[in-house]
């Protein structure tokens, strides 16, 4: 992604690659915080994915010889910023599922888990009717059968009667 580069660009742009040093790197981190090499200031996380992206292309380039040396950059990074949870508020949700019979069946089922459940969009998306719905038990299985377990945790959950009656509408629209 091109816009990570663009501060780095601006600070190191003519500097020749091989004399990028970590010293460099915390004068730029501590530059960037101030408010040079932007519009605005921006946080550690901003300037963390900036000299990962500039690492990157500097061991690209050394890898395929454009840097005298063959260096290994390893440059310092700041510390990841705290993550941020943004919740719907209860008259936000409520919003979402008045609006809900209108929408197309499949945002009815996607929008019905997501708030139901909390996971993933990905085990949302991944979810398939014959490994990992079982109408029989009750339960959705947000696991996709075969793909390696991370730590990106995957539940197996109990059906309320209204996801269950949103997979079933989907069931049999699907034809099986």
């Amino acid at each position: 992604d091109r816009r990570c580069l663009r501060a780095p660009l601006a600070c190191f742009g003519t500097w020749p690659a091989h004399i990028i040093k970590d010293e460099a790197v915390a004068a730029y981190t501590l530059r960037r915080l101030a408010g040079t090499y932007g519009k605005v200031k921006v946080s550690n996380s901003t300037i963390r994915r900036e000299i990962v992206a500039l690492q990157a292309a500097l061991n690209f380039g050394s890898k395929k010889g454009f840097i005298p040396g063959k260096p290994n950059f390893n440059l310092p990074k700041p510390q990841d910023g705290v993550g941020r949870d943004k919740w719907l508020t209860e008259a936000q949700e409520r919003i979402v599922l008045e609006a809900l019979p209108a929408a197309p069946l499949c945002v009815r089922v996607f929008v019905r888990l997501a708030l139901t459940y909390g996971v993933r969009k990905g085990a949302i998306m991944d979810l398939s009717f014959g490994d990992q719905v079982n109408f029989m038990t009750g339960t959705i299985d947000f696991h996709k059968p075969g793909k390696r377990a991370t730590r990106k945790r995957r539940p197996t959950v109990p059906m309320t009667q209204t996801v269950r009656a949103e997979l079933e509408e989907a069931f049999a629209e699907k034809g099986r």
